[in-house]
């Protein structure tokens, strides 16, 4: 399956979580010209543009100078040691507004990772190097996972999540080679883990942006037995995607493998047991005190088989399970449309 470029932008903007594709406009020449690597590089250097144009976020930074008289706070040891009160100088301490924090570094090592690839779209590249000498006054870090832990955004810097989720994703979808001169992007489509998980984000966002009606979080289950003081062994039991709304519930696992259908040692093509388990086990304990109809769909992108199978449950008439493949490859209008038709009533 090869997921057209402007799929993979819909996918990524829901993903997020940040930006509502909806009622954003999709920028115009996203096409399968581009890689992986050009949309990100196009949406980072268009949302730094849009930065540079309002002004960077700055906070006051801690700085030691040297300066003409005195500001801030005296560092008269290193003054007197220096001799500078001879010139009418001293060394001093004192904060100043400053873009050279995070949430800048963090953007330029982005810019400066892509600019890195060797494949990446001529145009895109030189408006990245435009943009990092335009950021000349902001430190270079390393791309690290341990920098966006450090992260704090406070309301005045919304402008910058979406952003800060691109960088991420540029870390993520790409590696260094050990020389550390070249950078080598994901094959997403051919990568389970990486797809799986920015599969299910897409969907359980997609539904938080387009349902209003229902209501989706994330939900712990309670077992229905108890191990006393052991019941710290265990394990949670919490839905992915449940949707709930006055009709009815939806519980969503997405998966996401070469083949939905599994042979198993006879060579005969099944189901995933370990699946059918975790879903008859979330539908069984999901709490549903009003007796609402209650539907699994176990949710796989479309890579070789396509599918749409129910089985309604024998022990409890409300209760369906379904299996689902949803094409990726098909114009966005498509896609959008079968994942609404996945839970109209």
């Amino acid at each position: 399956m090869k997921i057209p470029i402007l799929n993979l932008y819909y996918l990524i903007s829901y993903a997020s979580g940040i930006l509502n594709p909806a009622r954003e406009k999709v920028p115009a020449g996203i096409d399968d010209g581009y890689n992986l690597a050009d949309l990100y590089a196009r949406l980072l250097s268009e949302g730094i543009e849009n930065l540079f144009s309002r002004g960077l976020y700055r906070q006051y930074v801690g700085h030691v100078e040297d300066i003409a008289g005195i500001r801030g706070q005296l560092q008269f040891s290193e003054s007197l040691r220096q001799n500078k009160f001879h010139n009418g100088r001293a060394v001093c301490k004192f904060d100043e507004l400053h873009p050279d924090i995070l949430v800048n570094q963090l953007l330029k090592a982005g810019m400066v990772r892509l600019l890195m690839y060797r494949n990446l779209n001529h145009d895109l590249t030189i408006k990245l190097r435009t943009l990092v000498r335009r950021m000349a006054h902001i430190s270079e870090i390393l791309l690290q996972p341990q920098a966006f832990g450090r992260l704090m955004l406070n309301r005045n810097m919304l402008r910058y999540r979406f952003l800060l989720f691109i960088t991420r994703m540029v870390m993520e979808h790409s590696s260094v080679r050990e020389d550390g001169d070249e950078v080598r992007f994901i094959d997403l489509e051919r990568d389970e883990d990486k797809l799986a998980t920015l599969f299910e984000a897409f969907v359980r966002n997609f539904y938080d942006v387009e349902l209003a009606d229902y209501v989706i979080a994330r939900r712990k289950l309670s077992w229905s037995f108890e191990l006393g003081e052991e019941d710290k062994f265990i394990p949670q039991m919490q839905t992915d995607i449940p949707l709930e709304s006055d009709r009815d519930i939806f519980i969503i696992d997405t998966k996401y493998y070469a083949s939905a259908l599994k042979d198993n040692r006879y060579g005969t093509a099944k189901f995933s047991s370990s699946n059918m388990y975790q879903m008859f086990a979330y539908m069984e304990h999901y709490p549903n005190p009003k007796g609402k109809p209650l539907t699994g769909i176990l949710l796989y992108p479309k890579v070789s088989d396509s599918l749409d199978m129910r089985a309604r449950s024998n022990r409890n008439p409300l209760h369906e399970m379904r299996f689902q493949t949803l094409d990726l490859s098909v114009p966005w209008p498509e896609i959008r449309k079968e994942l609404l038709n996945l839970v109209s009533s």
